[in-house]
């Protein structure tokens, strides 16, 4: 249809893995999709961050789940790229050699025992962001509000800015917090964390920055 010149062609997709697999082979032939259907903002990168967030603050910043969010592109996202990694790797190195397994405040000693500020510095915002979410009962919009000014002060929010999944994260969390203004029902952080984990599985992402004459959308969205 497209070597015969036609400039609207629309898939009707009635499940989201086959949807995936077609676009991807449309992708290796370089026929670029743009896809209405969208697929779960829980499987984006940028909601991933979120999630390795919620780790860090549950179980007490775990040098895995703490590692893999220093080390995401959405983290500490306004210091330059190459600082960020060297930084990282550094304390990397620190933890495994003393065998850190947890708790900031082992991290914050162990860079003040190698003098290394750098480390101290984004180690010292990881400890501001977490005590925005102590564990106490809110409502979910507190809940909301506090996980946005925590990722703020983490550098999360500035990447997300930057990547299109992430702007749509923001926009979500923000319609939840508008949504709930009023919802004065507090929860604990767990309870709250699986509700929004659970928002998160059930919205969709649209990708909106491809400009393609395949479309691939839904039969309720179709149209002639």
């Amino acid at each position: 249809w497209l070597l015969a010149g036609y400039q609207r062609i629309a898939v009707i997709t009635l499940d989201r893995v086959t949807a995936r697999r077609a676009r991807a082979l449309l992708e290796r032939a370089s026929v670029l999709v743009r896809d209405e259907s969208g697929w779960p903002m829980a499987t984006t990168s940028a909601a991933t961050v979120l999630s390795r967030w919620l780790d860090v603050v549950s179980e007490d910043a775990w040098h895995r789940d703490l590692l893999d969010l220093m080390k995401s592109p959405f983290a500490f996202h306004d210091w330059p790229r190459d600082a960020r990694q060297q930084t990282v790797w550094r304390l990397e190195r620190y933890v495994r050699k003393a065998s850190v397994l947890s708790g900031i405040s082992n991290y914050l000693d162990l860079a003040t025992q190698h003098d290394d500020a750098e480390v101290r510095q984004l180690l010292a915002r990881v400890q501001r962001a977490m005590q925005l979410m102590p564990r106490v009962h809110r409502p979910l919009a507190r809940w909301l509000e506090a996980l946005l000014e925590s990722l703020h002060v983490i550098g999360v929010i500035d990447g997300w800015r930057d990547d299109s999944a992430g702007v749509q994260v923001i926009e979500f969390i923000n319609k939840l917090k508008i949504d709930l203004a009023h919802d004065r029902l507090a929860v604990p952080f767990a309870e709250w964390r699986r509700w929004l984990l659970r928002q998160l599985e059930s919205a969709s992402f649209v990708e909106s920055t491809v400009v393609s004459p395949v479309v691939f959308t839904q039969i309720g969205r179709a149209h002639v």
